[in-house]
């Protein structure tokens, strides 16, 4: 099985199959949605507002300062056009349609790296990563920021080629805009490859990086006054990040005080660790801006970080492992963490031995950036399915090169030297 569509249509086939059996297992027995109190139904279409707000726009309503970016809502007004009866499973049909589209184009990406088994066997590393399978399941925006950021990559990738390279940076800048809207997760990225141009004394990368920056800068104005909500305080909210920042910080303080390894759910609240979290948060905030009625975003973070010390620098160090892993559950936690070492030490082998060119630092700093915004501001594991494909993808080469090597010195040691003989 050598051509790549049979590769790729395996792999369709596999994450679809993946999908329907968690469909199933969820209507039919479902103890995680006994467990929330909703049915398969509700959980699908209610959970997180995107649905509500994209039928609110269907039916006339405004996508504006409803403190999330237009992007979801405006994919999902597409499930108005079938029956009521069929809305979640639109939904769940939705988020499986873009993730074929990233793994379409993963193979674009990874073959300048990549061998299609290669490619083939880190892509299964994804698409049966737990994380991944329950944010897809669950249609969370960052499926489809996944696959936005795969696009982004293809483009801009394209643009080092000889064929048509500033309109290939031009539609990479677009999609990058168009990112933005579904949420801003990207803003990091123009930095880090700012960062790694003048390392690699790259004057192309170094342009190129400077061109996004602004982008990014242009793109995050427009969505923060599209999401800015009249009933926020403007130094702390939700589109400024500087409450998401703060409310991590007493997150992991939590985290650390209960031993729980969890965010907890909104249905048990009692043991729930984010509502301790926000209860902090709040009396944090009355206390401050009674003292400091006028205080900016910037100022506003400054003074937490240089009252808080230790807990924002314990923030930072664990925030790296907890983008990966923390889930509503411990068990869940746990076992995302134990999926998440197999899958990380693989990987770092495949990038160990992937050769290095400009192309790969690309994908390395979209990476790192990506990542590097919720490893500073709110860490969960959901956030980190934006860069899995890109990531996990090094996997493959990572555990084919290793049972290689293993299979290498099996061999070796099989084979009796002259003087045994």
């Amino acid at each position: 099985m050598r051509d790549p569509r049979k590769y790729i249509t395996v792999l369709i086939i596999i994450h679809v199959a993946v999908m329907l059996s968690l469909l199933l297992v969820a209507v039919n027995f479902g103890p995680s949605v006994e467990t929330v109190k909703k049915d398969a139904k509700t959980l699908l279409l209610t959970d997180d507002g995107y649905y509500r707000l994209a039928g609110e726009f269907v039916g006339g309503g405004s996508l504006l300062h409803n403190r999330i970016g237009p992007g979801i809502p405006l994919i999902y007004s597409t499930i108005y056009l079938f029956p009521e009866r069929y809305h979640s499973y639109v939904r769940l049909g939705l988020a499986v349609l873009f993730n074929i589209g990233t793994i379409m184009i993963l193979w674009m990406i990874s073959r300048n790296f990549l061998s299609i088994k290669e490619y083939f066997v880190g892509s299964l590393f994804i698409i049966l990563n737990p994380v991944f399978m329950h944010w897809t399941f669950k249609s969370a925006p960052d499926s489809y920021l996944a696959f936005f950021i795969v696009l982004f990559t293809f483009f801009l990738l394209r643009s080092y080629d000889k064929d048509h390279p500033y309109m290939n940076f031009f539609i990479a800048s677009v999609i990058l805009l168009c990112s933005i809207f579904i949420r801003p997760s990207v803003l990091l990225i123009p930095p880090v490859l700012i960062l790694f141009g003048i390392f690699m004394r790259n004057k192309k990368l170094l342009s190129h990086a400077f061109l996004l920056f602004g982008v990014c800068i242009i793109g995050f104005s427009i969505n923060a006054k599209i999401c800015s909500a009249n009933y926020e305080n403007k130094a702390v909210g939700y589109t400024t990040g500087v409450g998401s920042f703060i409310r991590n910080t007493y997150l992991l303080d939590n985290i650390i005080r209960t031993g729980r390894f969890d965010k907890g759910l909104k249905e048990n609240p009692d043991v729930n660790v984010q509502v301790l979290a926000n209860n902090m948060y709040d009396a944090w905030e009355e206390n401050y801006f009674k003292d400091n009625p006028k205080s900016g975003g910037i100022r506003t973070l400054a003074n937490f970080i240089i009252d808080n010390p230790g807990l924002v620098l314990r923030k930072i160090y664990l925030n790296p492992v907890f983008v990966f892993t923390l889930a509503a559950r411990q068990a869940e936690s746990y076992f995302n963490l134990f999926v998440t070492i197999i899958s990380l030490v693989f990987t770092f082998l495949g990038i160990h031995y992937t050769t290095k060119d400009t192309k790969f630092w690309i994908i390395a700093g979209i990476i790192v950036g990506y990542l590097l915004l919720f490893i500073i501001v709110h860490a969960y594991c959901r956030y980190s399915v934006g860069v899995l494909p890109l990531l996990y993808v090094f996997a493959g080469k990572g555990l084919l090169e290793t049972v290689e090597s293993i299979r290498k010195k099996s061999n070796n040691t099989l084979i009796p030297t002259q003087g045994n003989i």
